[in-house]
């Protein structure tokens, strides 16, 4: 008796593991809802929201602040970016970190650029918009931690009629972001 009482304990341990153990759980790709970040580029500093549109789309607006080297004076710019994040659901199934929007996207990055700069009346440049089309990657740099790294590639386009501001047709970034 004492053994049968153990053996069908153990039946149905194992019938309750393989239904809980054998379920498919969809993983949770949704991009996160709202994100604020400070990032520190090659050539500027910036403050961004990252908000979450529809799907894998998302909304970055951004103030840009351009330093330039030679006289004391900042440039500043707005950026309005909509991000397609292609990969989530396959690197969610591969446990890849997919928090704070980390991964692959397109973007198409649209930039305003006053023309003023601040705190230097006499330096003047073009104001216009300059749109970049631009594939790039952010990765967190640990599990824990609120930094990231992202990395872009694209290239600058202007209206035909437009003052030249961007004299480099490439561009290319990385930045170092800190989630506030």
């Amino acid at each position: 008796m004492k053994q049968l009482k153990s053996y069908f304990t153990t039946v149905i341990l194992v019938i309750i593991s393989t239904m809980v153990l054998g379920q498919d759980v969809e993983p949770n790709i949704k991009l996160e809802k709202s994100i604020y970040n400070a990032h520190i580029g090659l050539f500027f500093i910036s403050i961004s929201n990252e908000s979450r549109l529809i799907g894998q789309m998302s909304l970055k607006s951004e103030l840009i602040f351009f330093p330039h080297f030679n006289s004391f004076g900042i440039l500043p710019a707005l950026s309005l970016e909509p991000r397609y994040y292609y990969s989530r659901k396959r690197r969610a199934v591969r446990n890849k970190d997919i928090r704070n929007n980390a991964g692959s996207y397109f973007a198409l990055k649209t930039t305003y650029f006053q023309g003023d700069w601040l705190f230097n009346k006499d330096m003047t440049s073009p104001e216009g918009v300059v749109f970049t089309p631009l594939y790039g990657y952010k990765m967190n740099f640990t599990s824990q931690s609120k930094f990231s790294c992202e990395s872009m590639v694209g290239i600058n386009l202007q209206l035909p009629d437009s003052e030249e501001i961007i004299k480099n047709k490439l561009y290319y970034t990385i930045t170092i972001s800190y989630q506030l």
